[in-house]
């Protein structure tokens, strides 16, 4: 299958339209990844594609071309052969509306927390009947000193050595494809198994997600995960001549919400 991108750059007016059109609608894709501000829209198919910028799409190779939007907003406007009078337009995809994270803890003193200020992530996200049906391909990268703790910036220099922070500077979860299911009464589902990896450390890790379809059509999951900190070869940060000690578990807690870009 043959790949094409569009690389949308999400400030300014729009400078061109782009239709793309296909000989054949058999085993068409449109994706979109987005990376902070910048989106690209993925369309596969295993027929030629032509657009109107010059034909630059009837070449079958991947290429890129800008556009300056003034939001996320991506149409593609699809024709083939039994449809030359009708325009469909294509189901867009999904983008990270936002995204809270925290870290918590015991000691031998209090429980404690951390916010998780920075949060950096990709992948792609598939559709089936307009909704989302799996997410490929995702990476979730964390930088270490973007933790800040609640308790003060003595608990952050403890974090920060227990995730040896200057020799692996970010804790990441990656995973290659998870299904979102999702019940009648619009209650979402996501499980997968993926790879995390802190303080040079990588495990197989299980995930699981959950939330709920909201009016306004934006999917809203949970993460909450307890692992262990000796499975990674962390030891457990010890303060005050060891008069306080850090519990070995902590749960990690993610809040997402996902919006459809032509929400």
């Amino acid at each position: 299958m043959t790949k094409y991108y569009l690389l949308l750059v999400a400030f300014g007016i729009v400078t061109s339209l782009a239709f793309v059109e296909y000989k054949s609608p058999t085993n068409t894709e449109a994706h979109l990844k987005t990376y902070g501000s910048t989106s690209i829209l993925e369309i596969s198919s295993e027929t030629k594609k032509y657009m109107d910028i010059s034909e630059a799409m009837a070449i079958l190779e991947p290429k890129k071309i800008t556009f300056d939007i003034p939001k996320p907003l991506v149409l593609a406007t699809l024709h083939t052969p039994a449809f030359e009078k009708e325009s469909v337009v294509l189901p867009t995809d999904f983008f990270m509306k936002s995204v809270k994270a925290t870290i918590k803890g015991t000691s031998t003193l209090h429980d404690w927390e951390s916010d998780v200020t920075i949060i950096e992530g990709q992948g792609s996200f598939q559709l089936k009947d307009n909704m989302l049906a799996s997410i490929k391909d995702a990476e979730i990268k964390i930088p270490v000193k973007g933790i800040i703790s609640r308790e003060g910036k003595k608990m952050d220099a403890k974090t920060y050595e227990t995730f040896k922070s200057d020799k692996y500077p970010y804790i990441k979860y990656s995973f290659n494809n998870a299904e979102v299911k999702m019940n009648k009464s619009h209650v979402v589902s996501m499980e997968t198994i993926g790879k995390l990896s802190m303080a040079g450390v990588s495990k197989s890790v299980p995930i699981s997600a959950y939330g709920k379809l909201l009016p306004n059509g934006d999917l809203q999951l949970n993460v909450s995960k307890t692992i262990n900190m000796t499975d990674f070869n962390m030891e457990p940060p010890v303060m005050f001549l060891g008069t306080i000690k850090v519990g070995d578990e902590i749960t990690v807690i993610f809040d997402f919400v996902l919006s459809k870009i032509n929400n």
